[in-house]
């Protein structure tokens, strides 16, 4: 009987050869096989291929299997046919549970219109390679965000059979760029709000300083004095607002002490429990080891307050307040993964509540200044970013978690410290109340309505004043008068020359000449954006008559600074 067989022959030049004998036995007349008769044809090529074949589609296995992307191969209407481990497990599935299924079926429903799309129009196009970043629902429900990349698998006659999608978990980037933009927006809106709250105290200096002088002048019984301290009371408040609008911007003046958070923590219980009612139940798990932080204490009793607060107003019904502190170490790999955050030990504070929640998308929003989820006319919306950049001021880290109807975690985390209460303690300040005497000020301030007020307060108590707007027009005053006692220079001037350049060229011009600096902005924060010293005399705009007073007498009682 004809048969094939595949053998090897080893030809002269020893060299062998893959051929394919096809032959049969020839038998004679007693039924004796006697030879073989057949033909020879070398398969050598076609072995070639064969081996390169198998060996092409082992190396797509060991890819398919064990490559650092999620793979999937799924026919022209979606439903998956292979699923690599990592797929899997980016999924939470098994293949099992995945073949047969569409991948639509753990696709985020608003991203299913964009794959249905492709589906559509792929057979039009050709079906190109494709890209697209989506969201996943796993299988624990939940979400992944994937970038996947489409590609046909075409058969032997260049026809589309399957599709190849590899796919890269990107959540954990997602999530960074969401914060970093985050992070991006509420540093633009810090500059801003700073930006604003400078201006806006110098249009408060004008009116307190303005209202104080028409108040002296026209005396207690003038019948209009019932209608300036309405506007005394207001420009208060507008202060106040001020401060809070530079607190979000981290720009507020801190006195940063050792603090005990658990004595603070401890030391605020009684006073909220009379300020959240007896509807809401405060409990306490504090760490006995915890560790010590600097910050300020004024400034992280309110944080805690206004946190309390919230807490309550969450909680109309009643619930539970749970005051929590724990000593946490924030890796490398922490700090990666959010925005602004160093790496260390840290001193963690947690305010959590059993209320009625924050939605997800509120949640994005909740430290931005003017923000709110209350009702109009309750709240300002200041009172988280407040807290927010008191904490980042700080050097620290703020993060909040809530589920709608179950509660809302807020967590505080402020630097450990190993220094002791010694390195931190306040100086002294000396007594600044002093008589008044006759000196000469000069007055450097390109607000023209806040240098006539600060013009018009000094005259009032009796002091030589001269005024100028700039730094180039100060000098022209110096060289046309021999004496002046004090400088009183805003630190932001035009003409390219702030009040520390002129504060610098007066001390070498005229030595023992006495120099007080203001601003809208905060010392502190003047002294981060121009190096100001913080052994500098300043004023805080705005300022009352007696602010002015007090800081003026105490600095011409004080030695000159090149003395």
């Amino acid at each position: 009987e004809v048969y094939d067989i595949d053998v090897r022959l080893r030809r002269k030049n020893g060299e062998y050869l893959w051929t394919r004998y096809r032959g049969r036995a020839v038998w004679n007349e007693r039924d004796e096989a006697i030879r073989m008769a057949g033909t020879c044809t070398d398969i050598s090529e076609y072995k070639r291929a064969g081996d390169a074949l198998r060996e092409s589609e082992e190396r797509f296995r060991r890819i398919f299997e064990e490559g650092p992307l999620g793979m999937v191969i799924v026919d022209l209407d979606g439903r998956f046919i292979a699923a690599n481990d990592r797929y899997c497990d980016l999924t939470g599935y098994s293949e099992e549970e995945l073949i047969g299924r569409s991948f639509i079926d753990i696709t985020h429903p608003d991203d299913v219109d964009k794959d249905l799309n492709y589906i559509a129009t792929a057979s039009v196009d050709g079906w190109r390679p494709y890209q697209t970043e989506k969201r996943y629902i796993k299988k624990t429900g939940e979400i992944a965000w994937v970038n996947v990349t489409r590609s046909s698998m075409k058969d032997a006659n260049g026809q589309p059979r399957y599709c190849l999608g590899m796919v890269e978990d990107i959540t954990e980037q997602r999530i960074r760029d969401a914060q970093l933009r985050q992070a991006q927006k509420m540093e633009a809106v810090g500059q801003l709000t700073g930006g604003v709250a400078h201006d806006f105290n110098n249009l408060l200096a004008v009116i307190l300083g303005n209202v104080e002088l028409a108040i002296a002048e026209l005396g207690s019984e003038a019948p209009v004095q019932r209608l300036l301290h309405p506007i005394s009371q207001a420009a208060d408040r507008g202060a106040k607002l001020t401060q809070r609008l530079l607190a979000f911007s981290r720009q507020q003046v801190l006195a940063p002490s050792i603090l005990d958070l658990n004595a603070v923590a401890a030391g605020m219980t009684i006073l909220l429990g009379r300020t959240l009612g007896e509807h809401i139940e405060i409990t306490c798990s504090l760490d006995a080891n915890l560790w010590h932080c600097l910050a300020d204490q004024s400034q992280f009793e309110g944080a805690l307050l206004n946190l309390a607060l919230n807490a309550r107003d969450a909680m109309p019904e009643g619930g539970t307040l749970t005051i929590e502190t724990a000593n946490v170490s924030l890796n490398d790999e922490y700090s990666a993964a959010q925005a602004e955050v160093e790496p260390g030990e840290y001193v963690m504070l947690a305010v959590s509540d059993t209320g009625t929640g924050i939605s997800s998308e509120d949640l994005g929003h909740i430290f931005e200044p003017f923000f709110t989820t209350k009702e109009v006319g309750i709240g300002s919306g200041l009172g988280l970013s407040m807290v927010f950049g008191f904490v980042k001021q700080s050097g620290g880290h703020m993060t909040v978690y809530s589920e709608v109807g179950q509660g809302t975690t807020f967590k505080i985390y402020l630097p450990q410290t190993s220094k002791s209460p010694e390195e931190v303690a306040s100086k002294d300040v000396p007594d600044s109340r002093f008589e008044i005497h006759e000196a000469t000020i000069l007055v450097v301030e390109d607000d023209p309505d806040v240098r006539t007020l600060a013009v018009a307060l000094l005259s009032g108590m009796g002091y030589q004043v001269m005024e100028a707007n700039s730094g180039p027009a100060a000098f022209e005053l110096l060289d046309q008068n021999d004496h002046i006692d004090l400088l009183l220079t805003d630190v932001v001037l035009p003409d390219g020359m702030n009040g520390i350049d002129i504060a610098a060229k007066v001390r070498k011009k005229r030595p023992g000449t006495r120099v007080l600096f203001m601003s809208g902005y905060p010392k502190q924060a003047v002294e981060d954006a121009n190096r100001l010293d913080p052994s500098e005399h300043f004023l805080q705009k705005p300022f009352r008559r007696k602010d002015l007073a007090d800081k003026v007498q105490h600095v011409l009682s004080m030695p000159a600074k090149d003395e």
